[in-house]
């Protein structure tokens, strides 16, 4: 029986490792709550933004939303979003998502935030899904730099 326990102990041991990687507590919990803000400040024309963290792995998530009054961003707003993610989020992230959506006279439609990143950083390559774009954080800082 003892050597059984022994066996079993650094199976339980990465058992609940692997279940605390997976927690929804976050350690981030409230660090995008500045982000909202300091888009609807710089980016004319924002109806409403939120943004959240998610994990998956190992690997913690910065998720932006913006719904705008107008059928298409500009690759401007979109450095502005980007830069207010950066400047006012705390947190070591791996990716950055951005779902952006415009509101005209009560209907609400996506846009399309990566024909804006294609002006914007034309040599990144993104993840790109119905507009919404999905971006290493490391490419995030990247084209702030550059731009």
């Amino acid at each position: 029986m003892t050597r059984f326990r022994r066996a079993l102990a650094p199976l339980a041991f990465v058992g609940v490792l692997a279940l605390a990687a997976c927690s929804p507590l976050l350690p981030q919990r409230g660090a995008a709550s500045a982000v909202p803000g300091a888009i609807e400040e710089d980016v004319t024309g924002v109806v409403e933004a939120d943004a959240g963290t998610s994990m998956s792995g190992f690997n913690y998530h910065l998720n932006v939303w913006v719904v705008l009054d107008r059928a298409e961003i500009t690759a401007d707003e979109l450095r502005s979003i980007l830069a207010a993610a950066v400047d006012h989020a705390t947190g070591d992230y791996s990716y950055l998502y951005v779902y952006a959506d415009s509101l005209i006279e009560g209907v609400e439609a996506p846009l399309d935030a990566s024909a804006a990143l294609t002006t914007l950083a034309p040599d990144i390559d993104e993840d790109a899904t119905d507009g919404d774009i999905s971006l290493p954080w490391t490419d995030v800082l990247e084209i702030l730099e550059n731009s």
